[in-house]
């Protein structure tokens, strides 16, 4: 019988310290030592399922879940973009239960993806006919051809059209090269805010073309962002002719 935990700094530390174990185990390509961060009833599909590889990987953060031995956890998963030779993260998420006192992943419950969460908060809003309270000045950015190296920085500006306060609850960056810089958190009924992002364009190459997914709380709104250019490097500049 499982065993609760409280959502404390200490039960985090220690559930970052399963799953780092876990992954250091993925990394080193030790199968076994892996199963045994696994739950023993998801061991035999675990056991058979196929894995990318793990060159490098970091904890982004842990999200225990209210009234349950169970957290989601994201990590985020270093592997190697084949188009520029470069290293590239890629966001997991994973849910990880308490059983006897300690923490295991467990591959056949897993959370929903961002793609199912935003599906559901649209279907919501759909289904109780809820107009949209936010409404962008522009939601999609093509920031033309770039230097590879060069950070661009993308805006997109947006008001609160709703009676009460909202807050950007969460901005769903794709990866590493992309950082989230928005400044105010929340806003008024009737002001303006921003969706701000800085993008690092080192490890991108040629066609890039992006969707960010925004939350927006208390009105359980999801919003989507895109962007798109064109990445050279400086030698591909000089021969480079417009289509």
């Amino acid at each position: 019988m499982a065993t609760a935990l409280a959502g404390d700094a200490a039960n985090d530390e220690k559930l970052k310290q399963r799953v780092n174990q876990f992954y250091l185990a993925l990394q080193a390509d030790h199968g076994v030592q892996a199963e045994a961060f696994v739950r023993e009833a998801s061991r035999p599909g675990f056991r058979v399922a196929p894995r990318g590889k793990v060159v490098g990987f970091r904890v982004a953060s842990i999200k225990q879940e209210p009234g349950q031995d169970s957290a989601v956890v994201e990590v985020a998963i270093k592997t190697v973009a084949p188009f520029v030779g470069n290293s590239i993260e890629m966001p997991v998420l994973s849910r990880w239960k308490v059983e006897n006192g300690e923490w295991y992943f467990d591959p056949e419950d897993p959370p929903k993806t961002l793609g199912d969460k935003f599906q559901e908060c649209y279907y919501q809003r759909q289904e109780k006919q809820v107009p949209s309270e936010v409404k962008f000045d522009k939601d999609f950015i093509d920031f033309g051809v770039v230097s590879q190296g060069k950070t661009v920085n993308l805006r997109f500006p947006f008001t609160n059209q709703s009676s009460k306060e909202i807050r950007i609850e969460k901005v769903y960056v794709q990866n590493s090269s992309m950082k989230d810089v928005s400044a105010q958190a929340t806003i008024k009924p009737g002001k303006k805010g921003e969706i701000a992002i800085d993008l690092d364009t080192s490890p991108l190459h040629q066609d890039y073309d992006t969707t960010v997914f925004v939350e927006f709380q208390p009105t359980n709104e999801c919003v989507r962002v895109r962007m798109k250019g064109r990445v050279f490097t400086a030698k591909e500049l000089l021969q480079y002719t417009p289509k």
